[in-house]
């Protein structure tokens, strides 16, 4: 299933964030613990991203290419656009 959602991914065109802009809407109390919570623990290769992302929407998910974090679901856009600017990684959704 993880394999068919990953070629999926490769073969569609992703929405880049840019760090700088506001968020369009409130950011909840979730967004804000999972994005201070990647912060600190991106670059450690045992972080589970999924179970915390579920934190914030059961269906949310991810894919990583490098360090990029691209968000999937509904609620990815959303999510996305809450992301600060974290150095060395970019954020996207789909």
């Amino acid at each position: 299933m993880r394999w068919l959602l990953l070629a999926a991914l490769i073969s569609c065109k992703t929405e880049k964030v840019d760090p700088h802009r506001e968020p369009t809407e409130s950011v909840s109390a979730s967004e804000l613990a999972f994005w201070k919570w990647f912060a600190a623990h991106a670059g450690e290769p045992t972080a589970d991203v999924g179970a915390q992302l579920r934190k914030i929407d059961p269906e949310l998910s991810y894919v990583r290419r490098g360090n990029e974090l691209i968000l999937v679901g509904n609620a990815a856009k959303r999510v996305a656009d809450a992301a600060p600017a974290i150095p060395g990684w970019r954020v996207s959704w789909k």
